[in-house]
């Protein structure tokens, strides 16, 4: 047999047993001797019969030779594993294989990748103008472009639909209905939303593949993040989207609005949890601004709505659960600054107009009257809105127009100065009329009011 011929053989065995499926721990002494294989054949060196080591020069190709066979043996191996994929009739088997198979390949991989390391040291690093991979980055390349592109939706798809049944709250373990494998990784997802139980490893396993091969290209210029957007990102907001909208219009339609706002806080902390449990920080923002925009935004009119009735019935639990759902949303915070002005304003009317027989009188009266007014929103704002600054200078704009202008104020010949006169006498009668009746310390206080 030829030299070259026999060095093939022995090079085609090597690569079989270890990608093999059954593949035994590669002792030392094989490691070496599959290395010096490729480096003495690479750089021509020869053993006599006596043990002797010399170069001959002869085949100097050799390494883009080794080379593109360990391409061709990619494609091979890759394309005997996209074939075995179609056997698996449901999802779960079906993910247990892909990722089963993409741990093993990716191990392997780095395992031909020392091996070869002469070929990446002498043949890749030293081709940059042709920027021609390394061993281990070509073995995910030709995953991505082999089989991830040919399969890697269907992947996508089943897990999402799992994840969806855990967030709808089904807990059963009845066998994955797919009559064709044409849902698998979104449909884990689903099983997930809706509460059932499902391998979370599996989908990390694929979620883990796409983030890797997102993170290599063949051409410098490549979008790398593009194998990762659109076989698995893209997809997977479209169907959050999809499942939190359809949530949220059913579960309005059977409760009320503060049992929906409940419901939205713990959806957000549950789809930030599974995020982060077993899918990817790179979807964190994405998927929680999607599901902000599903239950919130899309709902924002009743939001403010419900704000509105919480507001009038002074429920400060139910106030705080609201905001901190609706300050996600920037825009829709100046609605509820204005109308919690204008609820203010009206408040302070309403209180002042129904002592406008005695207040134009009594400055005491008058100034405890808009003091209580403000003092109730203040320690609402305090307790339910986190001491929110726009809420703030709407309620110091809210005091400023019903203490300028109220029913007291229309008493008086000359309106604007009504209120500044009640307030010159107020302080006028705590310090001379009433400093006997309190201590330093109250007597502060009301000044300082």
């Amino acid at each position: 047999m030829a030299q070259s011929d026999e060095f093939m053989e022995k090079f085609d065995q090597m690569m079989a047993n270890i990608f093999a499926d059954d593949k035994k721990t590669m002792t030392q002494e094989e490691y070496m001797s599959f290395y010096s294989l490729i480096h003495d054949k690479c750089t021509n060196m020869r053993s006599d019969s006596n043990g002797h080591r010399s170069s001959q020069n002869h085949n100097s190709n050799i390494k883009e030779v080794v080379y593109k066979k360990i391409h061709n043996f990619f494609k091979s191996h890759i394309e005997k594993k996209r074939q075995r994929c179609n056997e698996y009739p449901d999802e779960e088997s079906l993910l247990d294989f892909y990722t089963q198979q993409w741990e093993d390949y990716k191990f392997s991989s780095k395992v031909l990748d020392g091996v070869c390391n002469y070929i990446n040291r002498f043949y890749c690093s030293s081709n940059n103008d042709k920027n021609i991979p390394t061993i281990n980055v070509l073995a995910k390349l030709e995953w991505k472009d082999s089989l991830l592109h040919d399969f890697g939706r269907k992947v996508c798809k089943s897990v999402l639909k799992l994840i969806e049944k855990d967030r709808n709250g089904e807990n059963i373990n009845t066998r994955l209905v797919s009559g064709v494998v044409d849902c698998f990784v979104l449909k884990l997802i689903e099983k997930d939303r809706n509460g059932e139980n499902i391998n979370t490893r599996l989908v990390s396993g694929v979620v883990d593949c796409f983030v890797e091969l997102s993170q290599i290209g063949r051409d410098s210029d490549e979008d790398t993040n593009k194998v990762f957007e659109e076989s698995f990102q893209k997809p997977f907001i479209e169907q959050t989207l999809e499942f939190y909208t359809n949530e949220s219009n059913a579960f309005l339609e059977q409760n009320c609005f503060t049992d929906y706002m409940y419901r939205c806080s713990a959806r957000l902390e549950e789809e930030r949890n599974r995020v982060k449990r077993y899918l990817s920080e790179k979807l964190l923002q994405p998927t929680i601004e999607t599901v902000e925009n599903a239950l919130i935004v899309k709902k924002i009119d009743k939001f403010i709505e419900e704000f509105q009735k919480l507001l009038v019935g002074d429920n400060v639990d139910k106030l705080a659960v609201l905001y901190k759902l609706v300050i996600r949303v920037g825009s829709a915070i100046e609605q509820l600054c204005l109308f919690f002005k204008e609820h203010i304003t009206k408040d302070g009317n309403d209180a002042i107009e129904n002592i406008i027989d005695r207040a134009p009188d009594d400055p005491i009266l008058f100034v405890d009257t808009v003091w209580k007014v403000y003092d109730k929103y203040r320690t609402l704002l305090d307790k339910a809105l986190q001491s929110d600054g726009a809420f703030y200078k709407s309620l110091d704009s809210a005091l400023m127009d019903f203490v300028n202008k109220n029913k007291v104020t229309e008493t008086s010949p000359i309106a604007s100065k009504k209120t500044p006169e009640l307030l010159a006498k107020y302080c006028d009668m705590l310090l001379k009329n009433k400093v006997k009746q309190m201590d330093p310390t109250e007597l502060e206080e009301k000044l300082s009011q």
